[in-house]
């Protein structure tokens, strides 16, 4: 690896230009500008990325479409990943999620479709929309109990997913959230929830069981449309407001 493949102006990686599989950012750099690896109109052989500790900031689409990326080592305090950062990471396999990071933007790992495992930190308050969408070997997840605010189409499309473990802290589940997981088979929302947005659960054909727990109070338009395997579900009384 040489110092030429990097380009670097006052701190910022602006441009990748090696041809490595595997690479470290060097020490020193503190933010990876919008799309310096990014490569959805070229092929990338990087299969490994680690970032020091000097590395502070992402922009967004940093790491967008490396279509051989299968790792990413973070060794520094991340407090956002931010908008598309790992967005068409195809071969992105596994995700730990730096204990700093209190908020995952936009898309941040939508079309990951290789993602099968993510742990989510403790502290982490906001999973903005689609983060996760079309994630479509990601099994398993648990949410956080720090975790505040989960937004729309957030894990929508993961067609392998079929265990979510959500803790007590969870205000709402957003608008299409959960929308054709279809392995979801069951799930408990906590008593913290008093909102279920609009189509959260659309065509999750597999789900049978949903605890909706007292203190719910709104449920939105189509929130479980086309979740055909539901016999019944016990309505907590301080429910309030149903779509008509």
């Amino acid at each position: 690896m040489s110092a030429s493949d990097f380009i670097i102006e006052d701190g910022t990686l602006i441009r990748y230009e090696g041809k490595e599989r595997q690479v470290r950012i060097p020490d020193g750099v503190t933010r990876i500008a919008l799309c310096a690896f990014a490569s959805q109109y070229r092929s990338s052989p990087v299969e490994k990325i680690t970032l020091p500790a000097t590395v502070t900031e992402l922009e967004h689409s940093a790491f967008a479409y490396c279509s051989s990326l299968t790792e990413i080592v973070f060794e520094g305090d991340l407090s956002v990943l931010p908008f598309g950062v790992f967005r068409g990471c195809r071969a992105l396999r596994a995700l730990f999620v730096p204990p700093s990071v209190k908020v995952i933007e936009k898309e941040a790992f939508c079309e990951c479709h290789s993602l099968a495992a993510v742990v989510l930190p403790e502290g982490l308050t906001e999973i903005g929309e689609s983060a996760f969408l079309l994630c479509k070997s990601l099994a398993r997840v648990s949410l956080p109990a720090s975790l505040r605010v989960l937004g729309a189409n957030a894990f929508s499309a993961c067609t392998a997913l079929y265990d979510v473990r959500v803790r007590d802290g969870l205000r709402a589940v957003g608008a299409a959230a959960f929308s054709e997981c279809t392995r979801l088979v069951q799930l408990a929302l906590p008593a913290s929830t008093t909102r279920i947005g609009a189509r959260a659960f659309y065509g999750c054909t597999a789900l049978s069981g949903i605890s909706l727990p007292e203190g719910l109070s709104q449920v939105d338009y189509q929130a479980f449309y086309d979740c055909r395997a539901i016999e019944s579900v016990v309505i907590p009384t301080s429910l309030t407001k149903l779509p008509s």
